[in-house]
């Protein structure tokens, strides 16, 4: 239990002045508490909208998902994602090989 809850549960049997020091500095120096209370991340960067660009297929978001396990009946065995940031409109190309050439060439095709 946490700070909060310890003091109630105490005071519900016992009471003695400066309870709520004595249960603050017992659960500060509780093992089992620091084992299991999260980290504090005080680094954090805090969120921020993500802008969208003015006019569509100006960015374009690529990721590819592989290996498809098993392959496809014509043997595709990955998928080149493509999504457009403005309108959000996305294409699943299937691809057979996973080369630098077969990846550019298919992309050129859809750019």
């Amino acid at each position: 239990m946490g700070m909060r809850k310890t003091k109630e549960r105490i005071r519900y049997s016992f009471y003695w002045p400066g309870l709520s020091q004595d249960v603050e500095i017992f659960c500060k120096t509780c093992k089992e508490r620091q084992l299991r209370s999260p980290e504090k991340k005080t680094d954090r960067i805090p969120i921020t909208p993500v802008s969208r660009p003015d006019l569509p297929f100006q960015v374009i978001k690529v990721d590819i998902i592989r290996p498809i396990e098993p392959p496809s009946a014509r043997k595709y065995k990955y998928v080149l994602c493509l999504m457009d940031q403005h309108s959000r409109w996305p294409e699943a190309v299937p691809l057979k090989s996973l080369t630098a050439k077969s990846t550019v060439m298919l992309y050129m095709r859809y750019s």
